[in-house]
């Protein structure tokens, strides 16, 4: 009967069957750390060299491929594949490397020590970190591209296309989540687009036609387009505007606005737009306002999840932006970095910037789109932390990070190495000191 055979026999063991396994697990987790460095060199067993180490699916490949050969204590091996997955899906392919990089090592660095030597990373550092990564020449090119045309404040959409070449699309159009009414598209097209659109915004609930009975009367007389955008219609101000929309007598676009939190959406619209946001909850009248009210915006396009236009006065946007992030600070301070107040911060902030790139990578004989497409997403969440939260210089830290520097990683982002070294720590504490390595003198 094997040792293993023994202690699954007993509950509490001899510390020196005890200190064999700490050993065991020791040596496994040290295997982890030397296969995490050789996927770095594109050198993991049962792989082709990569394009990129940050490829989620090379890592997760190499931790089957070869945990499942060399480590043999199936709790050990479970943890390790367990930490690999939690990391990529919950973050990026770079905290779930950095994690099995760090595994097999004791520190004693915590979260303080990094933060306190943390700083704002440099372009040309920054360059020379992706090098060190990026090995593939496609996604090298794509990649600058997305950086050199959107930066990291726009919002990003990666995906694959039929077409014969790589592209990418840059548009400066103000979008939000927010579209026609089912009601109304039930009748009407799916989708409208003008030039120009007189803007109407109403910080409340549209319940009678007799409240905008004028403003639809002078646009049946002028045929212009007007969009009201408030919080809510009756069904009859619904039906009278798709009824008088059908029948070409008017082109007014109805679009609620979701409540709760979404609600400044409204008012960040009413703003882009240059027009005066008629408070009904207040006791504004409606019914009184002209068109002295109204803004206006160019180049619309609305569909049932969306509305996107360009806003006639750029500084606005500037001065939108620089307004969210100064109640983003507050809700922070208030609330902490997560929750539904930062993502709805982070959504407004988006729509505001005017910022948009869709990345298409082309499956035309190639066969590869998926991986870029995942190399490219993992790329870009890495460029949002260097410009967010800023870099580590390695060379100040120990022995750790040695093998990281001689191949050419100088720098880390502050978000990833943290989290990476507080989960690497919690499995490795959790293995050599499991209820599985049970003492008994």
């Amino acid at each position: 009967m094997t040792t293993r055979e023994l202690r699954s026999n007993r509950k509490f063991c001899k510390v020196s069957e005890t200190e064999f396994l700490r050993k065991s697990i020791s040596k496994s987790l040290s295997y982890c750390s030397l296969s995490a460095t050789r996927l770095l060199d594109g050198k993991f067993v049962g792989s082709a060299r990569s394009g990129t180490s940050l490829e989620a699916l090379d890592i997760t490949r190499a931790a089957w491929l070869s945990y499942s050969d060399f480590i043999s204590e199936t709790f050990v091996r479970n943890s390790v594949l367990h930490l690999v997955e939690s990391n990529t899906s919950n973050n990026h392919s770079l905290c779930a490397w950095l994690s099995l990089f760090f595994v097999g090592s004791e520190f004693d660095y915590d979260a303080r020590d990094i933060m306190l030597a943390s700083r704002r990373a440099q372009f040309k550092e920054v360059e020379a970190f992706y090098r060190a990564l990026v090995r593939d020449e496609r996604t090298a090119s794509l990649f600058s591209q997305i950086i050199d045309n959107a930066g990291t404040s726009a919002r990003l959409t990666i995906q694959s296309t039929p077409a014969k070449f790589d592209g990418i699309v840059h548009r400066r159009n103000h979008r939000y989540p927010i579209g026609l009414p089912q009601e109304f598209l039930r009748a009407a097209k799916r989708k409208v687009e003008a030039y120009g659109c007189d803007v109407l915004a109403v910080d409340g609930v549209i319940m009678t036609v007799g409240e905008i009975h004028q403003s639809l009367y002078q646009y049946n007389e002028t045929k212009e387009n007007l969009v009201i955008v408030c919080r809510g219609f009756s069904t009859e101000v619904l039906s009278t505007l798709l009824k008088n929309y059908q029948e070409g007598r008017l082109n007014v676009y109805p679009i609620q606005i979701p409540s709760s939190e979404y609600a400044n959406i409204l008012h960040d619209i009413s703003f882009l737009a240059g027009c005066e946001t008629v408070s009904t909850l207040t006791g504004d009248v409606l019914a009184s306002k002209d068109k002295s009210c109204l803004g206006k915006v160019k180049n619309v396009k609305i569909t049932d999840e969306c509305f996107e236009f360009v806003s006639l006065d750029l500084q606005r946007k500037s001065e939108l932006i620089e307004k969210i992030d100064d109640e983003a600070n507050k809700v922070e301070n208030e609330f902490g970095l997560t929750g539904i107040g930062a993502d709805v911060m982070n959504l407004r902030k988006a729509c505001a910037s005017a910022e948009c790139s869709h990345v298409y990578v082309s499956k035309f004989g190639i066969g590869q789109e998926e991986i870029i497409c995942d190399r490219l997403k993992t790329l870009t969440k890495i460029h949002g932390e260097f410009k967010e939260c800023g870099c580590v210089d390695l060379e100040s830290f120990g022995e750790l990070f040695s093998p990281l520097i001689e191949r050419g990683i100088k720098i880390l982002p502050t978000a990833s190495l943290i989290y990476a070294l507080r989960s690497a720590h919690d499995t490795r504490s959790k293995l050599m000191n499991s209820s599985i390595v049970l003492q008994a003198d």
